[in-house]
């Protein structure tokens, strides 16, 4: 509910004060990083490093692992009650815009892929069966490919009612012109950039808008482009967001995201030397939070 309002005055008659509310319902699409675990599905710690920085609200359900002065200029919360510092406090001393809070209650990371996407992608959407390449494009209109369809680079508009479900997986690139909704039963592979035709950090009054909901992983793959970037609410729920063998290859600049990132695990989207800090593959983080989506 958005525009309610409440009004007063003071003692002195010439004064006026307003304050202004949103309320809504409780949505992931309000951080800009949540994992229901720090641990990637391996069963090994992912890391905060010197050169990270996340803007926007950032929580755990598990217990952060920092290295050195990662950046955090946002809220930060986590369910553990401390977290784990490379070296100790001599070494490890991240950058925190705001005191973070250890100790709260955990928020509960959704069991099953959530049925509003597959009923709105059947009453007014699109479904597809089969992997689905999609390539987005700054006319309002989408390049999809689909075997079962018959569809090669298939000249397709954006669903009427934003909603794409796919039941397979999807490879994933492009600009995007209006908001979309894309699901998948399987995981999508951000195989290069995914960004706005209408920057809302150039614009704030931009409409595109894009989530994406992966009922496995979301991947970038490891031939994917040095310093990609993702414009969007991203959400694995089984269970991560990472790069396609991360210890392999050598840096790839920055992973820039304006949306927000939900996982279950954490993904690793590269790896760092922990003697001398330097980034030995992949990806530094730069995530910046997306404020539309506390209300679109």
């Amino acid at each position: 509910i958005e525009g309610w309002g409440a009004s007063g005055t003071v003692a002195n008659p010439l004064a006026l004060r307003q304050s202004r509310l949103v309320v809504q319902t409780e949505s992931f699409a309000q951080y800009a990083y949540f994992t229901d675990s720090e641990v990637a599905p391996i069963g090994v710690p992912v890391w905060f490093i010197t050169g990270d920085r996340i803007e926007g609200p950032t929580h755990t359900n598990g217990r952060f692992h920092m290295y050195g002065k990662p950046a955090f200029l946002g809220p930060v919360s986590s369910a553990a009650r401390d977290y784990v510092k490379w070296g100790g406090d001599r070494f490890t001393q991240p950058n925190f815009k705001e005191p973070p809070r250890f100790g709260v209650p955990p928020k509960k990371f959704p069991e099953a892929f959530p049925s509003s996407i597959t009923e709105s992608a059947r009453a007014g959407g699109v479904v597809l069966k089969g992997d689905t390449a999609v390539t987005l494009l700054d006319n309002g209109t989408m390049q999809v490919t689909n075997a079962q369809q018959g569809w090669s680079d298939q000249a397709v508009p954006l669903p009427k009612n934003g909603v794409l479900y796919v039941e397979g997986n999807v490879s994933l690139q492009g600009k995007l012109k209006g908001q979309l909704t894309i699901g998948t039963s399987g995981s999508v592979g951000v195989v290069d950039s995914v960004t706005y035709a209408d920057d809302p950090r150039r614009n704030p009054e931009s409409k595109d808008i894009l989530g994406i909901v992966a009922g496995r992983d979301v991947v970038i793959p490891q031939e994917a482009p040095h310093d990609l970037q993702i414009h969007g609410s991203v959400m694995a729920l089984n269970k991560s967001f990472g790069v396609e063998r991360w210890w392999e290859g050598s840096p790839k600049g920055t992973l820039t995201v304006y949306g927000g990132l939900i996982q279950k695990n954490r993904g690793p989207v590269g790896r760092f030397n922990p003697s001398s800090g330097r980034k030995i593959s992949g990806y530094t983080k730069d995530y910046h939070y997306d404020p539309r989506l506390g209300t679109m």
